[in-house]
Parts: C-alpha cells; structure tokens; sequence
C-alpha cells in the first residue's frame, strides 16, 4: 500500500483585515501543470494558502491539490480523519469541514469559524494515500 505522508503539510497566518495583496498561491518548488510525474513521486503540487504566506483572509478555505487523486478510503475512514488543521501552538485542532474537488485530486478545507488573527495554522496529514493515475484504486 503507498501512502504519502504530509507532516505539516502547510503553515498560515491569519490576517486580521485580509490584505490579500500577498496572495501567491502555487509554492515555487512544485512542479507546473504539465510537468510528468511518476508514481513514484505522488505529492502535494499545490497549496492555498502557500507556505509562509501572510495576510490571510481568516474566513479563506484551505485548498490542497495532489499530483494523484486521493484513493478509496478503508472502511470505517473518513476524508476528515485524513487531516487536522490547529493552531501551531495548539494541542487540539480546529473544526472544519472538507470536500473532494476535481476527481479527487484536491480537498477543500473549510474552518467552521473564522481562524484567530495573527495566528500560525498547520495542517497535519500524515497518512494520506494518493492512487496510481491509471488505477484509481490501487495505492
């Protein structure tokens, strides 16, 4: 079974007036939208917020977009479970509700309540597993 692990997958901070003039939502390491990727290299390509990005709307929807759609969940395993999104200094993660986007190859995490201002977020989602392109439910 392949599972890709994402530890702290991406790291925000909210804004508290949600400037949006930094806005720069693809990390410059990820690889473009034509670019091949094998199975062997299934990843994340895509984060919004972006890593280190700063004046975030506290009411933005966190988007994460792979290189491989997401595979058929265990039984017992929801999407939700996959993730947890908390402060960084937190202990305990903040409710949010998630949904699969564009055949599986994103999800799009939305705080129940708008996310503390000045504050750094993480996303942890360590077990994640991401099919093979060809076989959506092979891992």
């Amino acid at each position: 079974m392949r599972i890709i692990t994402l530890l702290t997958v991406v790291t925000l901070v909210a804004g508290c007036s949600g400037g949006g003039s930094q806005q720069r939502p693809v990390l410059p390491d990820f690889p473009g939208p034509n670019a091949g990727i094998a199975d062997q290299q299934r990843s994340l390509v895509f984060a919004y917020p972006a890593l280190g990005q700063t004046d975030v709307v506290p009411t933005a929807p966190i988007v994460l977009r792979f290189s491989h759609p997401i595979a058929a969940l265990p039984a017992g395993t929801t999407l939700k479970s996959l993730f947890t999104l908390k402060a960084k200094a937190a202990t305990t993660g903040v409710d949010f509700d998630i949904k699969l986007v564009d055949g599986g190859l994103g999800v799009v995490l939305q705080p129940t309540l708008p996310l503390s201002d000045k504050t750094e977020y993480q996303i942890i989602a360590p077990q994640v597993p991401l099919a093979l392109r060809d076989n959506p439910g092979a891992v």
